[in-house]
């Protein structure tokens, strides 16, 4: 049985050209171009080292946001879709 791979090019219907042919990763393995999260939390450099705060942060204030109004049609909700939206 052959197994198949699914290429970013592929799930999101896009042509490569010849000169960006170098970035077309498997999207259903694991590679070494993603950053593990919790890595994060251990990394004791500058660049890192508000990451945990930040990320909590982020997250309670959509929290907030729809504890105010469950209405879809509510702005408060409206930006805590918008929030955890990641594209």
């Amino acid at each position: 049985m052959a197994v198949s791979t699914m290429h970013f090019s592929e799930e999101f219907h896009l042509r490569r050209a010849p000169e960006r042919d170098w970035f077309d990763t498997i999207l259903d393995a694991d590679t070494q171009l993603f950053v593990d999260p919790f890595l994060l939390f251990r990394d004791s450099s500058r660049l890192w080292q508000q990451s945990h705060t930040k990320i909590i942060g982020h997250f309670n204030l959509a929290f907030k946001l729809i504890a105010q109004n469950h209405n879809p049609e509510s702005l408060s909700y409206k930006k805590a879709l918008h929030l955890l939206t990641f594209h």
